[in-house]
């Protein structure tokens, strides 16, 4: 988005300040040169691009949220594209609209996959005299229609239609609700494919390398002489693209087949708009294929979502014919019927119109990772420990590969006193082609010349 505003408004708009926010920002930024990393995340630029767990320090009062409200107060606010999978985030973006309203914003949101009940309590949050709703009508959303769902009862069922896509110059791509899934999923096309270029995109690769990768992907990767390189997405001809929900948002590509995991249905929907997403006078009315697998049997293995929400969503959708664009929303308010209140009031800052906490104080970062259910942790490899520790703060981000610390904590590894403190990883667990292998993070495979 940064990129999109940058391109569409930087022409006319020469002195316009306009800054991205988020965990990776400081290296995209430092490495595009295209402002001071010191102001990002300080007031006054004209536009700002960020995500909610900014906005979301606001609700809990952590470290900052003053300077964030100031930033946010008088200021026209868009919410684009609200993805509310749980009961807890979904609390959390009504008392973050709730706030807004309250220091003065003019609030815009921009949805195809919010539930009809959690509209109905944004509407009474903000007031029905003051809201104007935009929405298609089911004549223009008919035009719209592009994807034909197939209901598959497992991975295996999709190998031989991968093959004749493949055969037929066809881009598909797989998307798995894990990273381990994925991994397996791309080795094995490897084995099967293995003249057809490949690439596999998740969150545990060094945060420089996932970036290389969506370049390629996108189509942005450039030559020696500054010029794009057509590949995957962009380029001619079969490619197989292997990914988990990293997927879903942000990335402007356009496969021609899709093969993914159940996931809840809003999920689902964001997942096939990356199949058939060119809209030409050569694809519209044309219908793409996307192939559903079903949901597993156990609480386990359907992690990280519910399993009460994965049957829901593969029940709800058809099977063997196309997904009409005007039904979605029936869908949706088919699986999400109703919204759970679960109460965040008690971290809060602001309940009940008055304010809950003491001017100059500060509660710790640790209560909205609590309440998000986030356990973030970094790691990096040997062989980086030594350039990571010595590195500066921009530098060190390159190297950091993102884990979530209960997946790695209880591994027995060492860890890195410098920077993020992160846990070092065996060389031989991360893959620059499959990234960060969890089953090889041990220290059985350390190499003894570290």
């Amino acid at each position: 988005m940064y990129e999109r505003l940058k391109h569409d408004m930087g022409k006319d708009n020469p002195d316009l300040d306009i800054r991205v926010l988020h965990a990776a920002s400081r290296l995209t930024v430092e490495k595009n040169k295209y402002e001071e990393k010191t102001i990002q995340g300080h007031m006054g630029s004209a536009v700002k691009v960020l995500t909610p767990h900014q906005l979301a320090s606001v609700v809990f009062g952590t470290r900052g949220y003053e300077a964030t409200l100031m930033d946010l107060r008088g200021c026209d606010v868009i919410l684009d594209e609200i993805h509310t999978y749980t009961n807890v985030t979904r609390s959390i973006v009504l008392k973050i609209v709730e706030m807004l309203k309250l220091i003065g914003c003019r609030i815009h949101i921009g949805t195809a996959t919010m539930s009809s009940v959690l509209t109905n309590r944004i509407r009474a949050l903000l007031g029905p005299d003051t809201v104007h709703e935009v929405a298609l009508t089911d004549e223009q959303l008919d035009q719209f229609d592009r994807h034909g769902v197939h209901k598959i009862s497992s991975y295996d069922d999709a190998q031989e239609r991968i093959a004749q896509a493949v055969a037929d110059g066809q881009k598909v791509l797989v998307v798995a609700n894990r990273v381990e899934t994925a991994q397996q999923r791309f080795q094995a096309l490897q084995i099967a494919h293995p003249n057809v270029p490949m690439l596999l995109l998740h969150s545990r690769f060094k945060r420089g390398e996932r970036g290389r990768l969506e370049q390629q992907l996108t189509g942005k990767r450039l030559d020696a002489t500054g010029r794009p390189i057509y590949e995957f997405n962009t380029g001619q001809g079969a490619c197989i693209v292997v990914s988990t929900q990293v997927v879903e948002v942000s990335l402007d590509i356009s496969f021609d087949l899709m093969i993914t995991d159940t996931a809840p249905l809003d999920a689902l929907i964001q997942r096939f708009g990356r199949v058939n997403r060119k809209r030409t006078p050569e694809t519209i009315g044309k219908v793409k294929p996307v192939f559903v697998i079903a949901p597993p049997e156990t609480e386990g293995e359907a992690k990280p979502y519910e399993l009460a929400v994965l049957e829901a969503s593969f029940n709800a959708l058809p099977d063997g014919d196309v997904l009409r664009e005007r039904n979605v929303q029936a869908l949706i308010d088919q699986v999400f019927p109703d919204v759970d209140n679960i109460l965040i009031d008690k971290d809060a800052i602001y309940v009940n119109g008055r304010w809950r906490i003491e001017k100059l104080v500060h509660k710790p970062k640790s209560v909205l990772f609590d309440a998000l259910d986030i356990d973030s942790m970094v790691c990096v490899t040997e062989a980086d420990q030594q350039a990571y520790e010595q590195a500066g703060y921009e530098e060190r981000m390159a190297y950091e590969i993102p884990v979530r610390y209960h997946a790695i904590a209880h591994n027995g590894l060492a860890r890195s006193e410098g920077g993020n403190k992160p846990f070092i990883v065996p060389d031989k667990a991360y893959d620059p082609v499959l990234g960060l292998q969890m089953s090889l993070a041990l220290p059985a495979f350390y190499n003894s010349f570290f």
